[in-house]
Formats: structure tokens, sequence, C-alpha cells
């Protein structure tokens, strides 16, 4: 669904030049999964496909494994370096952006 969303929205508009609309555009890469890879497959696709629509993506990602089991009754991650995995890519993403702002 997220490959199709893309695909559509990645489509010019009469007299805008190809892939406008993800000029200027950074990504960064989160996933979560009840498995054990937490998604990390998923993430090397999209990538690939971000890349390929000339969006930045952020090198550093971070994807959950067992996501079930990985959040508290308040919604928070209980496992504190799972939390600190989440906020050093939040971090770094919002680096990259004021960065890109100049």
């Amino acid at each position: 669904v997220l490959k199709n969303a893309l695909d559509w929205t990645s489509r010019a508009h009469r007299g805008e030049p190809q892939l406008a609309v993800f000029a200027g555009k950074a990504a960064a890469l989160l996933s979560a999964s009840p498995g054990a890879y937490g998604g990390t497959r998923a993430l090397v696709q999209l990538r690939a496909v971000l890349t390929t629509l000339r969006v930045l993506v952020l090198p550093e990602q971070f994807a959950l494994t067992l996501a079930g089991q990985a959040f508290g009754p308040d919604g928070s991650l209980t496992n504190p370096r799972a939390q600190a995995g989440v906020t050093e890519v939040a971090e770094r993403f919002v680096a990259l952006i004021r960065r890109m702002k100049g």
C-alpha cells in the first residue's frame, strides 16, 4: 500500500518536472514488527524506493523487534535500548532538517 501511494504521488502534473513533489524532501526510516527482524527487510526496500525518488534518506534507521510486547500500558517503549534507538534516529533527523533549512 505504501509503495502504491508513493507511485501515485510521484507522478508529475502537467508542466511540472519529474519527481517535483519529492524535491528537497528528507526521510527517516523506522519500523515495528511482531517478528524477530522488526521490519528491517521492508526498510531496505523502502530506502531503495525513496532513493530512486531522490528523497534524502537518513543513513541511520531503527527497527523495533517483537513490537507486540514492546510497549507499556501508557504506550511508551519498555526497553530503554529501543527508546534510545528511536530517540537517536529522531534527533539525527531533526538535525538533518535544520541543516537543510540552513
